[in-house]
């Protein structure tokens, strides 16, 4: 990988049985409109705002940070059980989502735990795997990676996650599973596609599961059942990062939306190795929704530097 995983997602932005629902009830915009954050940020008296930092240049695994300038860096026990983390969601009652990765070298981590995505509860911060899936294909150094990106649905209290684990230069394995949160039962998957960034977006009469393609610089996505069902359409293509101006062949690490349908991606370049790199870079897109005609326009693309 051109730059690591563990590293750049960094401090990247601050129950009821699975029913069915109707696209007419789901408020347009970013899915994920209901996340709060934990409650043990009130129990332990940290300062607001905050934010959950996963660079790992804090602290290993899983960190709260405070803000404010020289603020507390807050970690409990069990938050560096499971080593470098990376992809992350939060849900409706502040319970963290988030899965392993491998960091700088394959010696630094157990392949075995890379099936794992870990729950931190909102009340006693003790986090505890929350589904762990059969591993098909050994982790190796030509790819040591699994679960890349995670998203949570709000309307639907479904939990999407993407895995590339198996996948090579040759062949495309990956799987985008949708997943129960109460239950931890796969619901829904889909088969031969490697994913990073997910993000669902409820837009005037659909919803969609969005994602970056881990192996070109190309957005898809995939129109969703009435409870949430990935396999209810094929993807659709919907942009490209090196097609727009200023653009490159980045490959979609996370996606964000925001209030007046914006919509912000982070490009990094990434190729299923991983190496150290001391000058770590990505682009920032932004594109703007066109209720006219249901397509983004591209607004702007920065470079950032950690």
């Amino acid at each position: 990988m051109g730059v690591i995983i563990g590293v750049l997602v960094g401090a990247w932005g601050l129950l009821q049985p699975h029913k069915k629902r109707v696209p007419d009830h789901f408020p347009f915009g970013a899915a994920d409109y209901c996340k709060q954050l934990p409650k043990y940020i009130k129990t332990y008296h940290l300062r607001q705002p905050v934010f959950i930092d996963l660079s790992q240049t804090r602290a290993r695994g899983l960190a709260i940070v405070e803000a404010s300038k020289n603020g507390k860096v807050f970690q409990l026990p069990t938050w560096d059980d499971a080593g470098a983390l990376g992809p992350y969601a939060l849900d409706e009652h502040g319970n963290i989502y988030a899965a392993p990765v491998p960091y700088v070298s394959i010696d630094q981590f157990k392949p075995e735990d890379q099936s794992k995505i870990y729950k931190v509860d909102t009340k006693s911060g003790k986090m505890e795997v929350f589904k762990e899936l059969p591993v098909q294909h050994p982790s190796d150094a030509s790819n040591p990676f699994n679960f890349l990106g995670l998203s949570y649905d709000c309307d639907t209290k479904s939990l999407y996650a993407s895995t590339v684990n198996g996948s090579d230069f040759e062949n495309e394995r990956g799987r985008i599973l949708q997943i129960d949160v109460h239950s931890g039962k796969i619901l829904d998957k889909k088969e031969g596609i490697d994913a990073i960034g997910l993000a669902v977006f409820n837009d005037k009469v659909a919803k969609y599961l969005y994602y970056g393609s881990a192996r070109t610089s190309d957005i898809y996505r995939i129109k969703l059942g009435p409870a949430g069902e990935i396999t209810a359409s094929e993807p659709e293509f919907v942009l490209s990062l090196s097609a727009v101006q200023g653009g490159s062949t980045d490959k979609c690490h996370r996606i964000r939306f925001f209030k007046g349908g914006v919509m912000e991606l982070k490009g990094i370049d990434f190729n299923y190795t991983l190496h150290a790199e001391s000058d770590v870079r990505r682009n920032i897109y932004r594109f703007k929704y066109n209720p006219n005609n249901g397509k983004w326009d591209f607004v702007s693309v920065q470079r950032q530097k950690r």
